[in-house]
């Protein structure tokens, strides 16, 4: 089944969404390669991701190189097909037998490859297994390459998880960094109340109790001024937040003071 423009483009975008291109070798996918090398017997097995005009190994097994051409690789065929892709003898395959690896070079003969599928059925690339030599495998070989498959699979959705995971972790991190910060520089809450006390004896002045500096006026949401005298109290909000010279302004047209002569 082929896949046409519209999916390719789909297909690279999910493939950069799983940041795995160009990165170290890991075990758990150096591994699963070596084990589809020796349960296929081929000296060659390799998980491919398949760029748009590269193909790179993730993990290889009986091979030096990290990545090779797409316009002469047989995973690039591979992920057109919804199933295990296999060429017996590429010799004998109008598609393959000039391609430089059959024709010269390492002289690949064989090549069975399981499209690695994402949720969405965007094909990444392969789990690939190649030989020297034409030939087939086994149902059983089949049926394992097809399981290791589903074990690639895993992994890379795994990887991709920890990743966000991760990323995300960083986020929350780097948010709470920015609070403590922020608290550290406006130790306040959203909410002032400046206070004026009416003094019962006469001759005293009123006090205009405020803990806030003024220039941190800018940053609360609600301000408000309590009167109060005796036992009595008053709340006058303002909005929005006063600046110096509005409080006091407020504060002469809005507040008459009275004092109460001591009994």
């Amino acid at each position: 089944m082929a896949t046409g423009s519209r999916d390719e483009t789909a297909r690279l975008a999910a493939l950069r969404q799983y940041r795995i291109l160009d990165t170290e070798p890991e075990q758990a996918f150096d591994d699963l390669a070596l084990l589809a090398s020796h349960i296929c017997q081929t000296p060659i097995a390799l998980i491919t991701l398949v760029d748009a005009d590269r193909q790179w190994f993730k993990a290889r097994h009986g091979v030096a190189v990290t990545q090779t051409s797409r316009a002469v690789s047989f995973c690039s065929h591979a992920i057109e097909h919804s199933g295990l892709f296999i060429v017996p003898d590429a010799r004998e395959d109008a598609r393959f037998r000039d391609n430089p690896f059959v024709a010269a070079g390492p002289q690949f003969r064989f090549y069975a490859g399981a499209p690695l599928l994402t949720r969405d059925g965007d094909a990444l690339g392969t789990l690939c297994v190649i030989d020297r030599v034409p030939r087939t495998l086994s149902s059983g070989q089949l049926e394992a390459l097809d399981a290791l498959r589903r074990q690639v699979e895993g992994q890379l959705e795994l990887r991709r998880n920890l990743n966000e995971l991760k990323a995300a972790l960083a986020a929350r991190d780097r948010a709470e960094a920015d609070v403590v910060t922020l608290t550290s520089l406006i130790p306040y809450c959203s909410a002032c109340q400046l206070d004026l006390t009416v003094p019962a004896d006469p001759s005293a002045s009123w006090i205009a109790a405020c803990t806030l500096p003024t220039f941190a006026l800018r940053s609360m949401q609600t301000f408000s001024i309590r009167l109060r005298a005796n036992t009595r109290s008053s709340e006058i909000p303002l909005t929005p937040i006063p600046t110096p010279a509005r409080l006091r302004s407020v504060l002469s047209r809005t507040c008459v003071l009275r004092t109460v002569p001591a009994a």
